[in-house]
């Protein structure tokens, strides 16, 4: 792995849980969890249109560990691979076993899912080692919209409680998050236009349904974002974003609570080109993002700047002779050393084989590192985690997957290459 990555530092971020047992847990609730929660994400000031898969950003999201990782082709999404995975191979339910081998052979978590006809998840289960059910998660959906959430205790209590309302469109038109008799604590409603376009959101809590704050978005008629204005509950003016810029765009500043944008296009005689956006704060202060692409219109080099011109989050993607390297790094700014780095190498066909992610205290000093290897079809194979303790340790989790692609068994081993953990797959 080092020696493929050309010794170029990767990144991961890993939870550092009490036991690697906890991180198998929280893999197997992540691998589950997140594709919803991450269709569920509201942003309190960018209008989103909120249809499930129906946006387009430099992100993609991943089936490990909750990582997110940035691609410079395709952005494909591989939860919703899984979603038709269930979908096309006619998945009507999975069972997960987890079971611990050094101690007896009773799983210590066992999960239930059942899918729709969409490949979604609608029902889990989920049990102990006494084989006691201890969680209950119903799900509906609407197409691929899930518009309600609902998770139970052993004892039947509600957990936790969402509802999503939807137009005609398909655009999320309210969000909810309800206490356990039923009654709204934390409403979020969405306006939009002929165009699809978010013209306002707004933000109630509590049983009276105070409102806490109202976003208004503008456009100009080719669609782009002409302003943002924000308001508090009382109609209060907070900020504003202006979106109107010069061609070349511009750095004004001293703008009382206004917040101005600009777009720079800069066009290179190669055919490629550079986009900076400049942001000005009502104090006056600058940050800026700059992609430059290449002929091929690939994101070769990305970098965000604090308002003192400070990386707070760099990229790059270089060719090599037998694929593509990409790096990510988010900085600590006042050093400007590593928090994270992130590499992920690339084959000729754009495929993924291999990353490595590390991650540093402030000190530059490693806190945890990962690889990950991927088979043929972009799907995780195994992964290797270092932790921290002394010097680093070694654990391993290594699939074994079926001819549908599916995974069918998990195993887990210790630095001396001992088999202490085996998570089961089981479909119908």
């Amino acid at each position: 792995m080092k020696e493929k990555l050309n010794a170029k530092l990767l990144t991961l971020t890993v939870k550092k849980h009490k036991s690697f047992k906890m991180q198998v847990i929280t893999f197997i609730a992540l691998l589950f969890v997140m594709p919803f929660a991450a269709h569920s994400q509201m942003y309190f000031y960018y209008p989103v249109n909120y249809v499930i898969h129906n946006y387009d950003d430099d992100y993609s999201d991943f089936d490990i560990m909750s990582v997110r990782y940035f691609s410079p082709f395709n952005h494909f999404k591989p939860y919703q691979e899984s979603e038709n995975q269930y979908k096309e191979n006619n998945i009507k339910s999975l069972k997960v076993s987890c079971q611990d081998m050094k101690k007896d052979k009773n799983p210590y978590l066992t999960i239930e899912k059942t899918f729709n006809e969409n490949g979604f998840s609608t029902i889990d289960k989920r049990y102990n080692r006494k084989g006691k059910n201890v969680l209950n998660v119903e799900r509906t959906f609407k197409k691929s919209v899930m518009t309600m959430f609902k998770s139970f205790e052993s004892n039947g209590k509600i957990a936790a409680w969402y509802e999503t309302k939807l137009d005609s469109n398909g655009n999320v038109t309210e969000s909810n998050s309800l206490d356990n008799d039923g009654s709204i604590y934390f409403k979020r409603t969405y306006k939009y236009n002929d165009k699809r376009k978010t013209t306002e959101n707004c933000s109630y809590k509590g049983k009276k349904q105070k409102l806490l704050y109202r976003v208004v978005y503008s456009y100009y008629p080719n669609g782009d974002l002409e302003s943002t204005a924000s308001y508090n509950g009382k109609g209060k003016l907070q900020k504003f974003w202006s979106y109107a810029c010069s061609s070349k765009g511009e750095e004004t500043k001293n703008m009382k609570d206004t917040v101005k944008v600009c777009k720079i296009s800069d066009f290179d005689k190669d055919g490629g080109f550079t986009l900076t956006n400049i942001s000005t704060g009502a104090d006056g202060q600058l940050s800026k993002t700059v992609r430059k692409f290449n002929k091929d219109s690939i994101l070769i080099d990305y970098a965000q700047y604090d308002n003192k011109n400070r990386f707070v989050n760099k990229r790059t993607n270089n060719k090599v002779s037998d694929g593509w390297l990409c790096e990510d790094t988010y900085f600590y700014t006042n050093k400007q050393t590593p928090r994270t780095v992130r590499v992920y190498k690339f084959n000729d066909n754009k495929k993924i084989v291999q990353s490595l992610l590390i991650s540093y205290n402030r000190r530059g000093k490693i806190v945890s590192k990962s690889e990950y290897d991927y088979n043929e079809k972009e799907y995780n194979s195994k992964i290797i985690h270092y932790k921290k303790g002394g010097e680093l340790i070694n654990k391993s989790l290594e699939y074994t997957r079926n001819e549908k692609n599916l995974p069918v068994l998990l195993i887990k081993k210790d630095n001396e290459n001992n088999i202490t953990d085996k998570t089961f797959f089981q479909y119908q």
